[in-house]
């Protein structure tokens, strides 16, 4: 079908179907609630309607839709002007408030902007808190995405009005960050206009909103220089080779090591389940041997080096797990399970989400052989790390008295 562009409406196009022989013609009309098109002069009636593209462009705006947006990445805000009337509506991320008594006003973070399409995200704005811009066609929507309990309830913007627009022509959500589509993920605001400031919260109206965290991490080596292996006698390292070694090669054990980079588990998380998997290099490494896992005890781990002992020399988690290793003969093979590693790194003082760690394994025994893919070979088949997490008691509150701990709980804050 063939629209015809001069019968554009702002909210309908008409297709040309077929012309009959008789020199007739059919033609289909689609239309929406809302708006298809959109004009630069709505008093200009002669100017033809344009498709509506929201698509953000990398300086944060959108001028190809019944508005005009700016998204200012420092500080956080937005300015929206409605190409109809000419009004205009300027928003600015001043401040987060968690619940009473629990913590003072919370100045935003200043992240680096992620634009995807319509999308512009702002990630750990606030504590477990991200803020995503969307560019809808006829309206632009501040979204609050809460990712775990701990997530402040409540968000206060500066607001600047020009000419008749009103706070109808923005939208505000909050949401979970669950990746279960079979519920909804939207949580009730309210918004409430206090002079020039707009506050936007999540209303429990005595009833606890859970909050459910996706608790899945899937990380995998990310460079050449995160997976190496030292020889034992000599301290050697080798970073360049395709092969990563655990166990006995040419008569010399090895310790391999492995670093994961941005691992998104937050600090005081007990870990359910952890694992490394390894892609064999060969159909069939077997061969009697016998190694430990352990991690760095570290709070961001920094990439190997070819310094001697670069792996052996790092100081070592108390949590340890030993293996009997089983011959590798499909292509993924899972490693032990080693979540008491992982939560020991994970539950030190100053570790942060999205903080670096490295997964070591160190021969003890046999003169086996498992060789699996570096990062140098290919970069799809290299080391992987799984991490299954639940929530612990956010980092400070562990000293605080029942009375405040009980209130937290009944609000869905822990």
């Amino acid at each position: 079908m063939q629209e015809i562009i001069e019968r554009r409406t702002r909210n309908g196009k008409t297709h040309l179907i077929e012309t009959l022989p008789d020199g007739r013609q059919r033609f289909a009309w689609d239309g929406v609630i809302g708006a298809l098109h959109y004009k630069d002069n709505y008093a200009d009636e002669a100017e033809q309607w344009k498709d509506i593209d929201t698509t953000i462009q990398p300086d944060g705006t959108v001028r190809t839709a019944p508005y005009e947006l700016d998204i200012s990445f420092a500080p956080i805000g937005i300015r929206v002007k409605c190409k109809e009337d000419g009004s205009e509506v300027r928003l600015t991320l001043s401040k987060a408030v968690a619940l009473p008594d629990t913590a003072a006003d919370i100045a935003p973070t200043i992240p680096e902007p992620t634009l995807m399409g319509n999308l512009c995200g702002f990630k750990d704005v606030f504590l477990d808190t991200d803020i995503i811009v969307v560019a809808e066609p006829t309206r632009v929507c501040f979204r609050r995405v809460l990712r775990a309990q701990r997530a402040p309830r409540e968000c206060h913007f500066d607001i600047e009005e020009i000419g008749e627009h009103r706070v109808s022509g923005l939208r505000f959500e909050a949401r979970d960050a669950s990746r279960d589509t079979s519920k909804d993920p939207e949580f009730p605001i309210e918004v409430e206009r206090v002079g020039n400031k707009l506050i936007e919260r999540v209303v429990t109206q005595g009833k606890v909103f859970p909050i459910e965290v996706d608790p899945t991490v899937d990380e995998q080596v990310a460079t050449g220089t995160d997976d190496a292996h030292e020889v034992k006698s000599t301290g050697d390292i080798n970073l360049s080779t395709t092969k990563l070694r655990f166990g006995v090669r040419l008569g010399e054990s090895v310790i391999a090591g492995m670093r994961f980079q941005t691992v998104d588990i937050p600090q005081g998380a007990t870990i359910t389940t952890a694992y490394t998997s390894h892609c064999a290099y060969t159909p069939d490494c077997s061969g009697e041997v016998n190694y430990t896992w352990y991690g760095e005890a570290i709070d961001d781990a920094p990439t190997f080096t070819t310094d001697l002992w670069n792996i052996s020399n790092r100081t070592k988690t108390t949590a340890s797990v030993n293996e009997d290793a089983l011959a590798w003969v499909s292509e993924w093979n899972n490693g032990p399970e080693i979540k008491t590693i992982i939560e020991e790194i994970v539950t030190r003082e100053l570790w942060e989400a999205n903080n670096d760690l490295v997964i070591i394994n160190d021969w003890i025994s046999g003169a086996g052989l498992r060789s699996s893919f570096s990062h140098e070979y290919h970069s799809s088949y290299c080391a992987k790390l799984h991490i299954e997490y639940a929530q612990g008691v956010p980092p400070g509150l562990e000293n605080k008295s029942a009375n405040m701990a009980a209130k937290m709980v009944g609000a869905g804050l822990i």
